[in-house]
């Protein structure tokens, strides 16, 4: 009788080890990024089990991420992607920690500014009216993987009596200690760009290079607008998951 993989079942005990010790190999490092793992015949004397069982576990890694089929010159390991989620609007600090990954955030300039059309429609403002522009630069293990450009309204001039810019690493920590606002909710959209100059100076790759964009409000617990944001991101180095559970944000 076959099980649902469409192995023996027998088999699939062993398939499974096979999967969870490669996987496991992946992220403790003992498979590191861009390095081909054991072959198949190599994998078949180890773990005693027949090329599909192999292949099958394989196959599996190649379709959750883990892994990279190259013709000609083995299997490799991918390098590991930050699971950035926008909805469930996690911290960036916790979830680069959580995946075995070191944050870090530049900010780049704090001033006086006039809202874009974009900023303005979303802070539901007139265009060009008075903003506080905040530009950040996000880092995981030292690359440059998302610039953020932030806009708030106005009336939140408290942002430009800091002194010490890491206090803005965690704007939500900085607004809910300084400005007593906890942010809980962001609507926003998704969609590819390409990079000018300056982004792809600071992200260091390639003018026009495409990148992910995400633009957004982020809102309080009374869906009152805090802040316009929009994050232009390094596709290959970072990913972006949702949940319907809205949790703190930054």
């Amino acid at each position: 009788m076959n099980n649902r993989h469409g192995l023996p079942a027998s088999t699939e005990h062993l398939y499974e080890i096979v999967k969870m010790d490669l996987r496991t190999g992946v992220l403790d490092g003992s498979f590191p990024p861009d390095t081909r793992i054991p072959s198949e015949v190599e994998l078949m004397n180890r773990y005693g089990v027949s090329r599909i069982t192999v292949r099958h576990a394989i196959n599996e890694l190649v379709q959750e991420g883990y892994l990279v089929k190259r013709h000609g010159t083995g299997t490799f390991v991918l390098p590991r992607k930050h699971d950035r989620h926008v909805v469930s609007i996690n911290s960036f600090t916790m979830d680069c920690l959580a995946s075995g990954l070191t944050p870090r955030t530049e900010v780049l300039s704090l001033g006086r500014g006039r809202a874009t059309e974009s900023a303005a429609g979303f802070l539901n403002i007139a265009p060009g009216s008075g903003v506080i522009l905040l530009d950040r630069l996000r880092y995981i293990n030292d690359e440059p993987v998302i610039l953020e450009e932030n806009a708030f309204p106005e009336e939140m001039e408290e942002i430009l009596r800091v002194e010490d810019y890491s206090q803005l690493c965690s704007i939500a920590q900085f607004l809910e200690k300084n400005l007593g606002i906890q942010l809980v909710h962001i609507d926003y959209t998704i969609e590819m760009a390409y990079l000018s100059k300056d982004q792809a100076r600071l992200l260091e790759l390639k003018p026009n290079a495409p990148a992910l964009r995400v633009v957004g409000l982020v809102m309080d617990g009374a869906q009152k607008p805090v802040y316009y944001s929009r994050q232009t991101i390094q596709g290959d180095k970072v990913k972006i998951s949702g949940a319907q559970k809205f949790r703190r944000m930054d």
